[in-house]
């Protein structure tokens, strides 16, 4: 039989439900025909086109199940802050950039408190001593909080009686800061101008490319809205975006008008399938919806960001027209509320499989009605390894233990997504298997790994970001794995990830991206 592609001569992990590994892959136009040994392939089939891996490994193409791509490819564009070690060098960073942009909107994304010395929250008073006459923006690593400048704060309209629901205008005797969290964000937000349908695309097919370089053939879009979506369709029907999307679109009125009666749109490049819910913020802006106070701000509990009632007829609306929900949770408080509501809202077997995206603190009582709920956990391994210096700063020592699970969630789910919510984390993928088995940073601290009960193993880590990460999207049977009829989207290393020495895994490149049968390469 004639067929476009043979793979031979390497180690192909098929991440079937054997976990089978083969020697050569036989791939027709977009579709693997067959995998098996050399002589199986190398006898069976003749191809147009041959490749000797010479020993390399093949493995599904990655995907992340939780990424923002239009806020990656404009944060390719703003002022980078992460590394920042101090506020002053953030604010220095700027007047850099303002040096070669002297007018206009100034943006920085990335700087994070936790990372400085003090330790404390920043405010505006070096940004109105620099910056007094241009709207300025420094976006938190989590993109929950940012500061601005007292100019900015005029134009929209923030004084210190504003109060917004869901979020906080955070003020020192009261005088603004600077310091808006969550909602409280939407007013400066509101009066940043749209990006052009050309400046949108630029941002896409940069982060698509980005993607393809480290080995990401698909991923969950978080927050994909109307005006991304054309774009990226209009990128795809142009050839200039090497990438599977799954999109969660946002829950606002424009997007439940337009898209809810429709239900779920989907093609083998762009599925529209669920809608996307904040519940509450994160650790780190201490937005987080806890039970009790934080460890470190007993006077605070975090944010509780929708309304019950309007939620929970949101949800039943969402799964009459079979809609998945994906809802961003982080307290221990915000997961129960949100299971709660879940149960009320969906059948007994969770046939749309409803998630909860981050998860990253749950009640051993919560734990338990996880798994019989089954509910679908998507989760960041690198956000552990980003918080672990000072979640328990945050939480205290008992608590801490309910944060950040991953093998707990894992044993009550019997799957997890991985993801790794970039650009609040790096794109590579390869961190968060690293993370995911480890539980350390790239120093190899701590030395036996963060709560070290909770690491998983590679193989968990590798299905997390193929086949299981595939699940959470309903397309387990079109990707996720090397088989018979399902799409050639294959990732080639030159080392083993499940035997190569751990500390060589965030230092890995791809050798080769296929997809959907076409070699790609890997420099874009």
């Amino acid at each position: 039989m004639l067929v476009d592609l043979i793979l031979h001569n390497a180690t192909i992990y098929t991440v079937d439900t054997s976990f089978s590994t083969a020697e050569a892959v036989a791939i027709q136009g977009d579709r693997i025909v067959a995998v098996g040994t050399n002589e199986e392939i190398l006898g069976a089939y003749k191809a147009k086109e041959t490749r000797d891996l010479q020993g390399q490994f093949a493995y599904p193409g990655f995907i992340d199940a939780h990424v923002h791509l239009s806020r990656y490819g404009r944060s390719c564009f703003e002022v980078d802050l992460k590394g920042a070690g101090s506020w002053a060098e953030c604010v220095d960073r700027m007047r850099q950039q303002a040096d070669v942009q002297p007018e206009g909107w100034l943006i920085g994304r990335g700087w994070d408190q936790t990372r400085w010395a003090d330790g404390q929250f920043p405010d505006n008073k070096l940004l109105n001593e620099h910056f007094p006459n241009r709207p300025v923006i420094l976006e938190r690593v989590d993109i929950h909080a940012i500061v601005v400048n007292q100019y900015l704060l005029n134009l929209s309209g923030i004084t210190p009686e504003s109060e917004i629901s869901g979020g906080e205008i955070r003020k020192r005797d009261g005088e603004l800061t600077g310091l808006l969290i969550d909602h409280a964000q939407k007013p400066v937000w509101d009066l940043l101008p749209e990006p052009s349908d050309d400046e949108l695309k630029k941002y896409l097919r940069k982060a698509a490319w980005d993607c393809c370089k480290v080995g990401l053939t698909s991923v969950g879009d978080a927050l994909l809205d109307h005006k991304a979506l054309e774009a990226i369709r209009s990128l795809q029907n142009a050839d200039e975006f090497p990438l599977r999307v799954y999109g969660m679109l946002p829950s606002d009125d424009f997007h439940r008008n337009t898209y809810l009666k429709a239900g779920p749109q989907s093609d083998l490049w762009l599925h529209l399938g669920a809608f996307k819910l904040f519940a509450d913020g994160t650790f780190g802006s201490r937005s987080a919806w806890l039970r009790e106070p934080y460890a470190d701000a007993p006077d605070q509990c975090g944010l509780l960001m929708l309304d019950e009632q309007e939620t929970l007829d949101w949800l039943r609306e969402c799964h009459v027209h079979h809609w998945q929900v994906a809802t961003h949770t982080i307290g221990d408080a915000a997961a129960s509320w949100v299971m709660d509501l879940y149960e009320k809202a969906m059948d007994s077997d969770n046939s749309l499989r409803w998630r909860i995206e981050h998860l990253q603190m749950l009640s051993p009582r919560d734990l338990d009605r996880l798994g019989k709920l089954k509910i679908l956990a998507s989760i960041q391994p690198t956000h552990t390894t980003s918080d672990m210096r000072w979640i328990e700063d945050r939480l205290g020592v008992d608590r801490k233990v309910w944060a950040h699970r991953q093998a707990s969630i894992l044993e009550k789910c019997g799957r997890i997504a991985l993801g790794s919510d970039f650009p609040v984390e790096s794109i590579n993928p390869l961190l968060g298997f690293y993370a995911a088995v480890t539980r350390q940073d790239l120093s190899g601290w701590p030395q036996n790994g963060y709560i070290p009960e909770e690491r998983i193993s590679r193989i968990d880590a590798l299905r997390g970001m193929t086949i299981w990460a595939a699940y959470a999207q309903g397309e387990e049977r079109q990707k996720g794995s090397l088989e018979p009829g399902k799409l050639a989207d294959i990732v080639v290393l030159d080392q083993d990830l499940l035997s190569a020495g751990i500390e060589q895994i965030p230092g890995l490149n791809p050798q080769q991206i296929i997809l959907g049968g076409r070699m790609i390469g890997s420099d874009g």
